[in-house]
């Protein structure tokens, strides 16, 4: 073989080599690393003890095919300080209740959660409770109970919740000042919208962005003012009752839904700084 020759066939030998690296690199990058399947627990979950919490967390579970039930459903209350070991749960089927737990005070450790498929989510009864903004990745719940916690400042974290497909009540949360939280909310299916009890309770702007409820909204908290986040409303399907707002003077925002003919109950007010009728706002007298 000449020199000529033998230049000319290590110089294809080495196009080849070099084609075949790039093509075997292209497909290194072309390709998807596999995603690894969601650890899922079948069944429900009760956690009464810090100890509980820790335990079932340290399994790493993703999805939970069942409820979860944190605290106690009797008059008991848990040692339960903080959920930080249930990082890692993503979803639950059937509803999440967080009762009777008197050392618990923010939600921290539920963070990933996203999606209360087809259940409630409950917190009620938990004494140092200041705030709900751990759930901020939450986008979806069946249904809302808010009940009873003492110390409860705001319902931070709600916002990514468009629609309740049952009622929605939040109730006897005596500091609760503000239900921000609730400003993604656009639909509440179901027998009610109830937000009464929350003697520090000042504004519902929170209800800014409502358009629809299937059932009745009730409203009766004593330092609520006026009633204008309810612009937005263009149907209620059942009756609006609103009572006992001592300091509320102003129904303005609730012109838009009546003067189209959009409230298909009844219309009560009673105990309220200024208590108009139906043919009050009709005539536009919705405030004093």
């Amino acid at each position: 073989m000449t020199c000529k020759t033998k230049f000319f066939f290590f110089g294809k030998l080495l196009l080849i080599v070099t084609l075949f690296f790039n093509c075997s690199n292209d497909d290194d990058n072309n390709s998807v690393a596999p995603q690894t399947p969601a650890k899922v627990f079948e069944g429900n979950v009760v956690l009464s003890s810090q100890a509980a919490v820790e335990d079932f967390g340290s399994e790493n579970y993703d999805e939970i095919d069942g409820s979860v039930f944190i605290g106690f459903s009797n008059q008991n209350e848990s040692d339960i300080t903080n959920l930080d070991a249930l990082i890692s749960i993503e979803s639950i089927q059937y509803g999440l209740t967080i009762q009777n737990n008197p050392l618990l005070n923010s939600l921290s450790g539920l963070n990933g959660l996203t999606f209360i498929n087809g259940g409630a989510l409950t917190i009620k009864n938990n004494e140092s409770l200041t705030t709900t903004g751990a759930l901020s990745g939450l986008l979806s719940f069946k249904s809302l109970l808010i009940e009873d916690n003492p110390v409860l400042l705001n319902v931070n974290g709600l916002e990514g919740v468009r629609l309740s497909r049952e009622s929605i009540i939040i109730t006897n949360n005596v500091a609760l000042t503000n239900i921000d939280g609730l400003a993604g909310l656009v639909s509440v299916e179901g027998e009610i919208l109830f937000i009464a009890g929350n003697t520090s309770l000042s504004s519902i702007n929170g209800l800014s962005n409502l358009q629809f409820v299937t059932g009745d909204l009730v409203i009766r908290n004593s330092l609520v003012t006026n009633l204008n986040a309810l612009e937005s409303l263009e149907e209620v399907d059942g009756g609006i009752f609103v009572s006992y707002n001592e300091s509320l003077t102003n129904f303005c925002g609730l012109l838009p839904l009546i003067d189209s003919g959009g409230l298909g109950g009844s219309f009560s007010t009673k105990g309220n700084g200024y208590d108009p009728t139906i043919d009050d706002l009709n005539t536009d007298s919705c405030s004093i």
